[in-house]
């Protein structure tokens, strides 16, 4: 494997998934190599500025109460000891119902947002196999049903998109992407304990439970690594900017280029001397030259193939920064890797 130098500009920390299964932090200007959840490597991230909004332990996130008492639904700890977060340290925070069965089981957060957006958070069963996270607000309170023991999503909205990827020692990251997560109204967004894939209330065992980890509220299509925010109303991380300088003498003369794509509509993509015709949804591309052709291939499927060698001699720089949204709305560069 060659070796590609590259700068990288990011004033603030930034959190991926190592070789060994742990979510880890970053400093600041350095990459954010990512590995795929079954440790595979996956690439250098390359995310916008995204803030997170809540939360990541849930700490001031509000209890439901025995509707319409006063009494607490669940019982919340956070820190909780023997039991380890996706970044292998003991700062989970768990969450057991209690035995009143009149009202459902969990926290809220009141936010005002406005735009598309996504609701996250990492879940793990600790005696409850089910959460469930949704938004109040508006017309109706809407939610999502997460099957935390085999990855399973139950229900449906008509403008909910909800996602569960599965993540090392157990531990599944659950998403609901939603067009309108707010509409610059005050709305409460919310994570419960479920019994099953259906019930809402039901009376508690005062002992199982669910550990949760890295809540997060974000504005934007993509959903982007966790920001993790223990300890303010709102925490920020910048975008990425990765360039190669002098790309003619630190690019390799063959090798392999691989772009995590988001596309949002139809469109064209060119890569080199190709060029490919892509449908809207995530696609993994990959440009392999050689000193006699050049090939790229979409999700695994060669789509085009021409001889003769990509001249990267002219090019002073290359900048790989993820591509400003307002400038270019329908493409995301989520992640790449050169070999």
């Amino acid at each position: 494997m060659s070796l590609v130098k590259f700068n990288v500009t990011r004033n603030s920390p930034k959190w991926t998934l190592n070789s060994s299964g742990n979510l880890q932090s970053g400093s600041d200007n350095l990459p954010g190599f990512e590995f795929n959840p079954d440790l595979t490597y996956r690439g250098v991230l390359v995310e916008e500025k995204r803030t997170n909004l809540v939360r990541s332990n849930l700490s001031d996130w509000t209890i439901f109460k025995e509707n319409p008492g006063t009494v607490p639904t669940i019982t919340r700890t956070i820190s909780y000891p023997g039991k380890t977060s996706p970044n292998g340290l003991e700062n989970v925070t768990r969450l057991v119902p209690t035995s009143f069965s009149t009202d459902r089981h969990g926290l809220y957060s009141l936010e005002t947002f406005s735009g598309e957006g996504n609701l996250s958070v990492f879940a793990k069963p600790d005696g409850y196999n089910y959460i469930s996270m949704g938004v109040a607000g508006g017309t109706s309170g809407r939610n999502i049903i997460f099957d935390i023991n085999n990855g399973e999503i139950y229900g449906s909205e008509s403008d909910f998109v909800p996602k569960i990827e599965a993540y090392p020692d157990g531990w599944y990251r659950c998403t609901l992407y939603d067009e309108n997560l707010g509409p610059g109204q005050q709305r409460s967004y919310w994570v419960l304990v479920r019994e099953d894939n259906n019930t809402n209330a039901y009376s508690g065992d005062e002992t199982s439970g669910v550990l949760v980890w890295g809540a997060q509220l974000e504005k934007g299509k993509e959903l982007t690594s966790v920001i993790v925010n223990l300890d303010a109303s709102s925490k920020t991380r910048l975008e990425d900017v990765i360039t190669l300088t002098s790309a003619s003498q630190y690019l390799p003369s063959e090798g392999k280029v691989t772009l995590g794509w988001e596309q949002r509509e139809d469109d064209t993509i060119y890569i080199g001397a190709l060029s490919a015709s892509i449908g809207s949804g995530s696609r993994e591309l990959v440009y392999e030259y050689s000193s006699t052709e050049q090939t790229l291939s979409i999700d695994g499927t060669e789509v085009q193939t021409i001889t003769g060698q990509f001249d990267f001699s002219g090019m002073d720089e290359i900048e790989l920064g993820h591509i400003n949204e307002v400038d270019q709305p329908n493409t995301h560069l989520k992640y790449f890797a050169v070999e």
